[in-house]
């Protein structure tokens, strides 16, 4: 299964690993002053909101699939992932040393 990943996870995100998954996320006050988080739709933006609580679960990455985020985020439309690549909330490759990860989903 292809992976991606979100855009500054490790930047915007400090967990401590011997906590295992958080419980939350942080959402910077900043993102409501960037040009492309305000072209979002307000249903973009809870999609882009919840893609990232998803992407908690695996130290900032999501399934590739539109598909698939949209039934575990439980989302009544699938995402455009092209979109928010273009906008640069997601990088569209996800590299492992060269290697693609296994599934754990």
């Amino acid at each position: 299964m292809e992976y991606l990943k979100i855009r500054n996870w490790d930047k915007w995100q400090t967990y401590r690993s011997d906590r295992g998954q958080p419980p939350w996320i942080k959402i910077h006050r900043c993102i409501m002053r960037d040009p492309e988080w305000v072209s979002l739709s307000d249903a973009e933006r809870g999609q882009l909101i919840a893609m990232w609580l998803l992407a908690a679960d695996h130290d900032g990455e999501i399934p590739a699939s539109p598909n698939l985020i949209q039934k575990l985020c439980f989302m009544s439309k699938e995402p455009n992932i092209n979109k928010f690549i273009e906008l640069n909330f997601i990088e569209s490759t996800v590299s492992h040393g060269g290697v693609n990860m296994a599934s754990t989903w």
